[in-house]
């Protein structure tokens, strides 16, 4: 069953749910690649700023297409520690790759931003938009 016909068409219906927060002092950030075409609609459509972010997966050591956690910009880990203590992932692992994927983030960043700042959020409605979800049922 297909819900959207692309990535235009995701943010165009997709911010139908996201009214509410035209004229809020919203931003969008997308993470590149694909969802930075959904959140330029959401952003157009809500009149409001469109900028990107850059997360990253640690994945785990015997498939690295299944996630783990992830780093943010900042620096910070957000890890699944059930997923870490049933598969006995080490410390080391997970510091090594976390370390590893906050450089590739830098390198982006810097590619996709140059020397722009990232925007200050205090007090803004951000909405976070990416081209896909993954769910464990």
């Amino acid at each position: 069953m297909e819900l959207f016909k692309d990535r235009i068409d995701t943010g165009k219906q997709l911010t139908k749910k996201l009214l509410k927060y035209k004229g809020k002092n919203a931003i969008v950030l997308a993470i590149p690649r694909g969802g930075v075409i959904v959140g330029n609609e959401i952003a157009k459509i809500l009149n409001c700023k469109l900028d990107i972010v850059v997360p990253r997966k640690i994945g785990s050591p015997e498939d690295p297409e299944f996630a783990i956690g992830a780093v943010a910009p900042d620096g910070s880990v957000s890890l699944d520690e059930n997923i870490i203590e049933t598969y006995r992932i080490s410390e080391n692992y997970i510091k090594d790759k976390a370390k590893e994927e906050l450089q590739e983030i830098k390198r982006r960043m810097k590619t996709y931003r140059g020397d722009k700042p990232f925007p200050a959020l205090k007090n803004k409605v951000v909405i976070l938009v990416d081209d896909g979800v993954f769910s464990i049922t």
